[in-house]
């Protein structure tokens, strides 16, 4: 009985050894058979700590990753680590998959720039777009996706955007914007100028995944998108008594997209 007890008690030293040691390739290979979109390599460490210095989604190269698991979390049924970020993004936060399969990122702080996005983005954002230049900060309180169904199921937080330009001539200005999930994939966002130059632009923007927008702004400057673009939406928009043009519409981003660009 004692003999069957030390051999037990080895039999659990071991599993808890193997487990604690476990390389984290091991897991990557499954994420990778698991997820096509995402292929995760230059591999070190273990599933516990580690990293990853070259990260791909959809043939993107997104950069590296540190991660430090947090043991804790399996008693609230979910694996949780911290991660460290450095490439198109960078920055921390917690990031977390549960018993249903959602990946959550909490507590998260990022910056990035429109610049490097644009660059590895290019084919997936139409021209306009790919004019914007600017630096942006997030600190994102919970954001939690279906990774499979690429469903975004809630997303919280502030975000800021530092000298926005739209190409070589018009400066656009700074702006934050506080985002809460309202609904079923759909999101609300309220925008403002936090400078003195620019658009000098305020409201509520409500959009969901498949495109669909509904705008409330009130801007003072339209002129700084351009003769034509500003044109259209004094066409479009009404003049408030405090001297803004006030936008309201409702329908799928890339008809308004095609409008002004």
């Amino acid at each position: 009985m004692k003999l069957l007890r030390i051999l037990l008690l080895l039999l659990l030293g071991y599993v808890v050894f193997a487990i604690a040691t476990l390389p984290a390739s091991f897991a990557t290979r499954r994420i990778n058979a698991a997820l096509a979109d995402v292929e995760i390599n230059a591999v070190d460490g273990s599933i516990w700590s580690g990293s990853a210095n070259d990260i791909n989604y959809q043939g993107v190269a997104l950069g590296a990753l540190e991660w430090n698991a947090r043991p804790a979390s399996l008693f609230r049924g979910e694996w949780r680590n911290h991660l460290l970020l450095d490439g198109v993004v960078s920055g921390e936060g917690e990031l977390a998959v549960d018993l249903d399969g959602l990946v959550w990122f909490y507590d998260a702080s990022l910056h990035t720039s429109l610049a490097e996005l644009n660059r590895s983005l290019a084919r997936r954002l139409p021209a306009q777009a790919r004019q914007l230049r600017g630096g942006v900060d997030a600190d994102i309180t919970k954001f939690a996706v279906e990774p499979r169904g690429r469903e975004l199921h809630w997303l919280e937080g502030d975000f800021a955007v530092t000298g926005l330009r739209l190409g070589d001539d018009f400066y656009l200005g700074d702006f934050a914007a506080s985002v809460t999930t309202v609904g079923e994939q759909r999101f609300r966002s309220e925008v403002r100028s936090t400078g003195d130059r620019g658009l000098q632009l305020q409201g509520v923007v409500t959009t969901n995944l498949q495109g669909d927008v509904e705008l409330d702004l009130e801007i003072a400057n339209v002129e700084l998108f351009g003769d034509r673009a500003a044109a259209q939406m004094r066409r479009l928009m009404q003049k408030t008594e405090q001297g803004y043009y006030r936008l309201r519409w409702q329908g799928n981003i890339k008809y308004l997209i095609m409008l002004f660009g």
